[in-house]
């Protein structure tokens, strides 16, 4: 059977309407199923079906469940989910379950109707379910969680289409939402379907169904990003310890019969241990995690934790730290997710070290991650030169002045605090307030005898040799404005990230150059040889926009959430890019898209970096962690 359609018969519900819907029903006649090739009619069965405290109504003129139903003896692989949902809009976590095996693996994906409203990042949840348990505290942000508005009181329809180790969900309302799914956590399994909900009136389901046949093209699968450098990668696992075989400060020599066995994190540095050790879901557990730092010499080293629930560090014996990252602990609306929320400084001797975790878990996904806070990623040809991290003002931008041999950078103070600083190119010589009065100032360039620079609404126009603001450029209608480039005849281009624009200036006027649905959230922006490449936050994806006929191609596409900022296209037609969250990547003309940089273990930001093409250099402002960098790399050869 290939595809099934579950929907409530006629006489059930009258049945239980008789009953006054007030039990709570396992039953044997509650869906019709019908074989989507046949259209064969169907009766769903205790022997052909496991059904959990269901209960039906009719809601909004549909006959509906609410509760849990998995089908038996469905082989669920590749293919197509979909089904309506209703919700009161009130708290509930209600979706369906794919790839179901043995009553304790599978994938979901649930909705939070509560969070519905589209300001909160975690409407839309995906997660892995490992013994029984919900991981969604370790799987959030990119592929895992969104935001979405999900109305309340009427029927919404749902799409799930899965292939391989990846799935696609859309949500069909007057605005669709859609999310990637980048992996499954489980990988390319197969299993049974289903739907799962509470039993409270807060969720219903309707016309469910089920086909092994993909009717549309997957997206292409986004860039994955290198894992963050300096991750402790090997590690040695105890077996679990209930509650009352040790306390949150034990060291493990006072325990027997640990049974230790290898560990190694996924990509991504997380050691799930949901998936490695099996606990009684409804008590707390403990579990011990080992590794070795070999240190060359006596220091102390900064590191940083994630984990879920509760943690204590121990070196070589010395309980250093403790900590809990749970569910509320922090504040009433704390999630307790996993993520690199705390640092600890380990004392660390020559020679080898001992590093022991203690890990705590209450419900919600049970895992860990630890990596070197000092820790850069650096793709083969790069190196770096120097980094400046005191007397800044949040750099945000970086032009280099050929004929002066200098550096211009954009300091982002709030309000009319900002200013330009001027910066040799060896990192030694700071004028910092060269210029002042700008407001919050972003993107500059040069051209000729000037400089401009990006404000809230306007564009300054700076005279390079005397420093002094000659005048500015309004932008009328700007949201905030952003990046700047100029091409060889000196008309200027601006991104408006807050409008999903892109301003043009010819002759010291400007105007809506362009105002496209496929140029979402723009930022960095360069110009070269006849073309505009801008990077779009929108939909993560880098374009460029032929200047005379406004042709549009993508030519790099980051994977959700990423924050693109600067741009830079080489002589050589190499483009360079960054994700702000620490990200920096380079295209070669061949088209082949690498990593070169990854600061996110440093938590350095990307800003718009400038491209020191004659000195093969990069050079890098922090934004917000109120650092500059510069870098030496290898020029791609044609």
């Amino acid at each position: 059977m290939s595809g099934i359609r579950l929907n409530l018969t006629l006489q059930t519900l009258i049945r239980y309407k008789a009953m006054e819907k007030k039990i709570s029903m396992f039953i044997s006649g509650l869906f019709i199923l019908f074989n989507l090739q046949s259209q064969e009619l169907i009766e769903f069965s205790r022997e052909n079906s496991s059904i959990y405290n269901g209960m039906f109504d009719t809601i909004d003129g549909r006959p509906a469940f609410a509760g849990t139903a998995i089908l038996k003896d469905i082989e669920f692989r590749n293919g197509t989910l979909e089904w309506d949902m209703w919700t009161t809009g009130g708290r509930s976590y209600a979706g369906v379950t794919f790839r179901y095996q043995n009553n304790r693996d599978s994938e979901e994906f649930y909705v939070r109707p509560h969070k519905g409203n589209g300001l909160f990042p975690d409407a839309f949840q995906y997660t892995p379910i490992y013994h029984g348990v919900s991981c969604w505290q370790l799987s959030h942000g990119s592929g895992g969680t969104k935001a979405a508005k999900i109305p309340a009181r009427e029927w919404i329809h749902f799409k799930l289409v899965v292939k391989d180790n990846r799935a696609l969900l859309t949500m069909y309302t007057q605005e669709p939402v859609s999310m990637n799914i980048d992996r499954l956590w489980h990988g390319d399994i197969s299993g049974s379907v289903g739907v799962k909900g509470p039993v409270n009136g807060s969720s219903w389901f309707a016309n469910f169904t089920w086909t092994d046949k993909i009717d549309i093209d997957m997206p292409d699968k986004a860039l994955k990003y290198n894992a963050e450098p300096g991750i402790i990668r090997r590690w040695e696992i105890s077996r679990v310890l209930s509650y009352n075989e040790t306390d949150p400060y034990m060291y493990y020599e006072d325990q027997n019969d640990l049974d230790w066995k290898n560990a190694e994190t996924d990509d991504d540095g997380l050691i799930n241990l949901t998936k490695q050790a099996v606990r009684n879901p409804q008590l707390p557990g403990w579990i011990y995690a080992r590794s070795v730092l070999n240190s060359e010499k006596d220091k102390i080293a900064r590191f940083q934790l994630a984990y879920s629930d509760y943690i204590t560090v121990f070196v070589n014996g010395l309980p250093i730290m403790s900590s809990t990252n749970a569910y509320t602990s922090r504040d009433p609306a704390f999630a307790g997710l996993i993520g690199y929320f705390d640092e600890v400084f380990l004392p660390l001797k020559k020679g080898p070290n001992e590093i022991c975790l203690l890990i705590g878990e209450q419900f919600g996904g049970w895992g860990f991650k630890m990596r070197d806070a000092e820790a850069i990623g650096l793709a083969e040809g790069i190196s770096k030169n120097w980094e400046l991290h005191h007397k800044l003002g949040y750099p945000e931008s970086v032009v280099y002045d050929q004929d002066e041999n200098i550096l211009y950078f954009s300091n982002n103070i709030t309000g009319s605090g900002g200013g330009i600083s001027k910066l040799s190119t060896d990192g030694k010589n700071l004028d910092y307030e060269w210029v002042k009065g700008l407001n919050s100032p972003t993107g500059i360039t040069l051209y000729g005898n000037e400089i401009y620079v990006v404000e809230r609404s306007s564009v300054a126009v700076i005279d390079k040799y005397s420093g002094i603001i000659t005048e500015r450029i309004k932008l009328e209608e700007a949201v905030f404005p952003n990046d700047i480039t100029v091409d060889d005849k000196g008309v200027i281009y601006i991104s408006d990230s807050g409008g999903s624009k892109i301003y043009r200036i010819r002759d010291k006027v400007s105007e809506i150059w362009l105002e496209r649905g496929d140029i979402l959230n723009p930022n960095g922006i360069d110009y070269h040889d006849g073309l505009l490449y801008v990077g779009c936050s929108g939909d993560a994806s880098v374009k460029k926009i032929d200047i005379k006929t406004f042709c549009t191609s993508t030519i790099a596409t980051l994977p959700d959430g990423s924050v693109m900022d600067g741009l830079q296209v080489s002589n050589k037609g190499e483009v360079f890019f960054s994700d702000f969250n620490g990200h920096l990547f380079r295209i070669d003309p061949s088209g082949e898209l690498v990593e070169i940089i990854n600061t996110v273990s440093r938590q350095l930001n990307i800003a718009d970096f400038e491209l020191v093409d004659s000195k093969n250099q990069l050079i890098i402002p922090g934004l917000y962690s109120n650092v500059i960098s510069a870098y030496s790399f290898l020029k791609v050869n044609n």
